[in-house]
């Protein structure tokens, strides 16, 4: 069935309410009337925001994007994407566990019935209420037809309503849900990219993205400081990502959103106190980003950049060094994985991802490099020097000569080590001296 022949379908099979929905649409509140439409006859929208980084996900591990009009067992990826916790693909299709808030949507509907109406294109398109038609799709799979047959709706024509007025009636009724399930982080930012270009943002121009924010902030509790931060973030991510040949692909940054706010907040500041680091900040930016770096170890970095620019300096030294090497990197002992508690919220798992990193990157010897660098300037914050000394010794006690002697190559990396080890035997000789006096008084 083609769009034509649904949109006659869909309008022969409408029946009128008394009722209206209040809806601010084109700068104003406006009363739409409420129809009433055979459930079967509503479609879910393959391009809907609330998914958009898992739907990319999915369509490159098909190897083709996921079309539910045509195709039922696309139609049950999509219910996936929108009802599931940790939607993924398996024998070409996408599945996943059903998340406790599908199954309060469900709960609730059983018990109170619709209390809005789906917001729809003339042939079914779902623009606003997908989660609940998928709920009510999922819930007809298992318990029949007569599960919610008929459905309350609001018709928006394409005459009438453009795809920019859709846009801002959507981004605006699903960013400024209340209570309902929120876009994960990346949805967010993606939405918001596509509202700042559709302003025509300039990604290069700091005041351009500012001047944007000002325009969406409605998007975002008219807040226009928050709005600055997403777009930076985005600016970011964009970068990043043509950096390593995958412009466009945000799914492979799904749970490093928060990094990216760092990045963005901390090139923000560079770019406008210290120009002249800026290049070199953005080096150590995405060596923070490849090396899977923490939000807060970002945020350390940052503070040392102001704080004590040249222990900044020094680290990019140290960065620059180990990623211009050609020496072959010594591979780190394999860490434990991670293990997600399956009841764990989402929220506490927003950046707990890895982005994609670039061949033969030089991953773990960039990590300690920054782990080092982070952990001396917080250490550098410590007033009471004895807590040093026990910290030191608590951790060197456990490294023996066989533990180091592989690592003392050639390199970057063998280089510090060696310097390191160096100036850990002065620290001892001259501590030694220390105690021997102690000890003969």
């Amino acid at each position: 069935m083609n769009k034509d022949e649904r949109v006659a379908e869909l309008a022969a099979k409408l029946t009128a309410t008394q009722h209206t929905d209040r809806i601010w649409v084109k700068g104003e509140f406006q009363e739409l009337s409420v129809k009433r439409a055979p459930t079967e006859l509503l479609h879910l929208n393959d391009d809907n925001r609330r998914f958009r980084a898992e739907a990319q996900a999915a369509a490159a591990d098909l190897g083709r994007r996921l079309d539910p009009t045509s195709n039922p067992d696309d139609e049950l990826s999509i219910i996936s994407l929108l009802l599931d916790r940790d939607p993924h693909v398996e024998n070409n299709n996408v599945v996943g566990k059903p998340h406790k808030e599908s199954i309060a949507l469900k709960l609730d509907w059983e018990k109170r019935g619709q209390e809005r109406p789906f917001w729809v294109r003339p042939d079914g398109l779902v623009l606003n209420g997908n989660r609940r038609l998928a709920m009510i799709k999922r819930a007809q799979a298992e318990l029949g037809d007569e599960f919610s047959p008929w459905v309350n709706i609001v018709v928006f024509s394409e005459e009438d309503y453009d795809d920019d007025v859709i846009f801002d009636l959507e981004a605006t009724e699903q960013l400024t849900e209340g209570l309902k399930v929120r876009y994960s982080d990346i949805n967010v930012l993606l939405t918001l990219r596509d509202a700042a270009e559709r302003v025509d943002v300039d990604w290069a121009d700091a005041e351009s993205i500012k001047m944007t924010a000002s325009r969406i902030q409605h998007l975002v509790n008219n807040d226009p400081s928050y709005a600055e931060i997403q777009l930076n973030a985005v600016k970011y991510m964009n970068l990043y990502l043509e950096d390593l040949g995958f412009p466009g692909e945000y799914h492979r940054l799904q749970r490093t959103v928060e990094r990216f706010r760092e990045v963005g907040k901390t090139m923000s500041a560079v770019e406008a106190d210290d120009e002249s680091r800026a290049d070199l900040m953005l080096r150590v930016m995405f060596a923070a980003i490849q090396a899977n770096s923490t939000n807060l170890d970002i945020r350390v970095i940052r503070r040392m950049w102001r704080e004590k620019p040249d222990e900044f300096d020094r680290l990019y030294g140290d960065v620059e060094d180990l990623e211009d090497e050609e020496e072959p990197e010594v591979e780190a002992e394999p860490e434990e994985p991670v293990i997600l508690d399956e009841d764990e919220d989402e929220d506490d798992r927003e950046d707990t991802g890895e982005a994609p990193v670039a061949p033969d990157y030089p991953k773990h010897a960039v990590k300690r490099a920054l782990d080092n660098a982070v952990q001396t300037f917080n250490d550098s914050q410590k007033r009471d020097k004895r807590l040093h000394v026990l910290s030191a010794s608590s951790r060197l006690e456990h490294i023996s000569t066989e533990d180091l002697q592989d690592h003392l190559g050639s390199g970057a990396e063998a280089t510090k080590l060696r310097e390191a080890v160096k100036t850990i035997v002065a620290w001892a000789d001259e501590m030694r001296r220390l105690v021997e006096d102690e000890a003969e008084s």
